[in-house]
């Protein structure tokens, strides 16, 4: 009975142990697998043992990279020179326009000092100034041009403390150049007696004043 019985129970744990070393073969194959990409959580490791991370058909880092050439050398080479100068560019940039603003500003509060009437000494010393500068631009020239800026000078100042009597005293003084070059023109032309008519025609302009004495001297003749 005994050898009835093992006779029929080893074959059957033969079988069965024998399936079990091709079983473990092939899980190893498909644990071994290159083209396998997905990664289960019993592949990943409890400890890290370098501080690098590990991955699944990454690149070839420890290749050398490539050789740079000239041109790509010259390239890097002018294109960090000019961002540096770019930057330079915007600093000087920067310094120039809060330097104007802060020069406009203070030319604001100067100029709104002297035209304060209480200020009478101060504009007469700013004059004063104005018309010494003009004096100093003409020191190498003749006397007639050191007079003429030294009065470009004053009357410059003088107009920037005064505008309201600038703006007076040029309209007048523009009639009065117009009046003088109306006289010239109809001396030139040989009109006699049309100074009277151009006093009397102050407020029109000159063309009109002109086309006015053409036809009065075509009435005479």
């Amino acid at each position: 009975m005994n050898v009835l019985l093992r006779r029929l129970l080893l074959p059957s744990i033969g079988v069965v142990h024998a399936a079990g070393p091709a079983q473990s073969s092939t899980k190893k194959e498909k644990e071994c697998d290159p083209c396998r990409k997905l990664v289960r959580a019993c592949d990943l490791p409890l400890y890290v043992e370098d501080g690098t991370k590990k991955c699944v058909d990454c690149v070839d880092t420890s290749a050398p990279p490539p050789e740079e050439t000239i041109f790509t050398e010259t390239i890097k080479c002018a294109r960090k020179e000019i961002w540096f100068l770019m930057e330079q560019l915007k600093i000087v940039q920067k310094e120039v326009v809060t330097s104007l603003q802060s020069f406009r500003e203070q030319s604001e509060d100067v100029v709104s000092f002297l035209r304060e009437e209480s200020n009478f000494a101060p504009r007469m010393g700013a004059i004063a100034v104005g018309g010494l500068t003009g004096y100093i631009l003409a020191l190498r020239r003749g006397i007639f041009r050191k007079l003429i800026y030294t009065t470009v000078g004053s009357t410059s100042i003088a107009a920037l403390c005064y505008p309201k009597e600038a703006k007076a005293y040029s309209q007048d003084g523009f009639k009065i150049v117009k009046k003088y070059a109306l006289i010239g023109y109809h001396f030139l032309n040989g009109d006699e007696g049309d100074n009277a008519d151009c006093e009397k025609n102050e407020g029109k302009s000159s063309k009109e004043c002109v086309c006015i004495s053409k036809e009065c001297k075509k009435h005479s003749s």
